[in-house]
């Protein structure tokens, strides 16, 4: 398991911490509730800080707006694609192929 090396606090839920296995700072930050860890693929600390803000505020917006992807196994992202199919066909739109899509 990596160790990690360096950390910098930015705020209570974000800060950027460098391991022994890689030259780049990880961010680590928390949104609602939960506890989340990117890449940041910064090498220099000051740019690792800057993009660790902009990944929360990205992971927040998709979190708010509802398209996070929490998993990429094809069962979830294949269920979510059926969803919005049927919202689509259930309210006027879509395409007639998506009944062959969903296996109707």
């Amino acid at each position: 398991m990596a160790k990690q090396l360096a950390r910098h606090d930015i705020d209570d839920t974000l800060y950027v911490f460098l391991q022994d296995n890689s030259k780049k700072w990880y961010a680590r930050f928390q949104l609602f509730g939960k506890w989340h860890c990117k890449s940041t693929k910064q090498v220099d600390k000051e740019e690792a800080v800057a993009a660790a803000r902009l990944l929360r505020m990205e992971w927040k917006i998709k979190a708010e707006t509802g398209t996070l992807t929490k998993s990429k196994r094809f069962r979830d992202v294949a269920a979510k694609s059926i969803l919005a199919m049927e919202h689509e066909l259930a309210h006027g739109g879509g395409k007639v192929s998506y009944k062959d899509y969903m296996g109707l």
